[in-house]
């Protein structure tokens, strides 16, 4: 196998790397965190001076044989290594000598929230291995990524269950880049921000943050950034109301902790759910989560959000097989939107909800911002409404699709007998298991946002 691409150093200049380094053993399958666009460096513990020879797939690679390692004053010693790999690695000295083969140097990425990012989805039809992507599994380290990522388990349907996003999202960060992916999976199911944010523990019995710092730290203290799917135990009025607060200060926290202000974090909105929630959760939480994680991405620096309403489930909460694998291509554009602009040249993060305004008293037009070429609904165009100050659907739209031009906007058509009183809000995809189905050419789905004040009809047209 050829070393991985190296990528040139305009197209990771505007993302800071991490600068907390840990001291790992060197494992076989490990991908190392690069430390710059084209090489990485490896901290290896020691009780003396080291010598490392580094093998790629034709040979010894030029300058990295027999070479000299000075163990410092922190009892480690560096070895940078090129962006690529699969690398074989022997090091000597220090009255130790160790091998290790399938080695990387690319992109770490965190895996962390509740069931839906741990991925509840069928193992047929799954995602396939790469051996440019790899995981490193709390108890039994690194490894090539295959599905489950995170755990298998019995389904609500009686069949073994476990695909996810993150595969889909890293082959094709691999696809775009050429860059090597290693992923430190972390979620776990039903679990509220709650019980993740550092902040709000405060000594509970429930405690995920520190399992994700220690398996941060076992990968080297070093991601390139993470992935977040949260958010459905959270659907209840003492908690939704609070989201966005918490979001934004728990994002800054993980910043912190990581050691990267700058750290890119990409999140999902929640998508579907045909339950009837038990209580506390509600319909009412399940839209003010959305929101609220809509106004995150507006809120939060170097953040990104991909929406998973239009995704179709496999039980009544857990997106489906085919839509955690369109889930993690999403979230790969944002990132490598971000991350990379030259491999992702043009790439926008797809139909963001930008203005409303009439036409005339039949006609509401909807524009949408971030669009890929142009918007499109398979079948009939679902999901929009509009509702009274009392939160109440008000069914006078009759009609809603998409003009050939400009190609980024939506028409609503309503009834011109109008018996319904102002102001109107505008939503899409309002409810646990409202259907809707806008997405743009490039496949990204629109989020459900909503209420969003839409301004006063005009006066209708005399007849003729």
């Amino acid at each position: 196998m050829m070393p991985a691409a190296i990528l040139p150093a305009v197209l990771l200049a505007s993302i800071p790397l991490l600068a907390q380094s840990q001291t790992p053993k060197l494992a076989s399958n490990q991908v190392i965190q690069r430390t710059s666009d084209s090489s990485g460096t490896l901290p290896l513990p020691c009780d003396g001076d080291l010598r490392a020879s580094v093998f790629g797939s034709e040979g010894v690679l030029r300058g990295l044989t027999d070479v000299p390692l000075r163990c410092g004053a922190d009892r480690s010693a560096n070895l940078e290594l090129p962006t690529g790999g699969p690398y074989k690695i022997e090091i000597s000295g220090g009255n130790s000598s160790i091998k290790a083969e399938g080695v990387y140097v690319g992109d770490l990425w965190i895996l962390a929230g509740q069931s839906n990012m741990v991925g509840r989805a069928n193992l047929e039809a799954i995602e396939q291995p790469d051996e440019r992507v790899h995981l490193l599994r709390p108890k039994t380290g690194w490894e090539v990524a295959r599905e489950p990522v995170h755990e298998k388990r019995m389904g609500f349907k009686g069949v073994m269950v476990g695909a996810g996003l993150g595969l889909p999202f890293a082959k094709e960060m691999v696809r775009r880049t050429g860059i090597p992916i290693g992923l430190i999976p972390t979620a776990v199911g039903a679990t509220s921000l709650w019980e993740w944010h550092p902040d709000l523990i405060q000594g509970g019995p429930k405690n995920y943050y520190a399992p994700m710092l220690e398996q941060f730290r076992s990968a080297g203290g070093k991601v390139r950034g993470v992935l977040w799917y949260q958010g459905e135990a959270d659907c209840r009025d003492d908690r939704a109301p609070q989201y966005l607060k918490q979001f934004q200060s728990f994002i800054r926290r993980v910043r912190q902790d990581l050691g990267n202000p700058a750290l890119p974090f990409y999140f999902v909105q929640l998508g579907r759910s045909s339950n009837e929630e038990p209580p506390p959760r509600n319909e009412r939480g399940w839209n003010a989560v959305r929101e609220a994680q809509r106004q995150a991405e507006l809120t939060v620096p170097h953040s990104g959000m991909a929406a998973a309403i239009d995704l179709e489930l496999e039980d009544a909460v857990h997106i489906n097989t085919e839509g955690l694998q369109r889930l993690g291509r999403r979230l790969a554009m944002l990132a490598c939107k971000d991350v990379f602009p030259q491999a992702c040249p043009g790439v926008l993060p797809g139909p963001r909800f930008e203005s409303a305004s009439w036409d005339s008293d039949r006609r509401l037009r909807v524009r949408f911002r971030g669009v890929n070429g142009l918007l499109s609904a398979q079948g009939r165009l679902l999901g929009f409404g509009l509702y009274d100050q009392d939160s109440k659907l008000r069914r006078v739209v009759y009609r809603a699709w998409i003009p050939p031009e400009p190609g980024n906007e939506v028409i609503l058509e309503v009834n011109h007998q109008w018996p319904v009183p102002e102001p109107l809000f505008l939503r899409y995809g309002e409810g646990m298991d409202s259907p809707a189905n806008l997405r743009d050419q490039a496949g990204m789905g629109a989020p459900a946002f909503g209420p969003v004040p839409v301004p006063p009809r005009p006066p209708a047209l005399p007849a003729p």
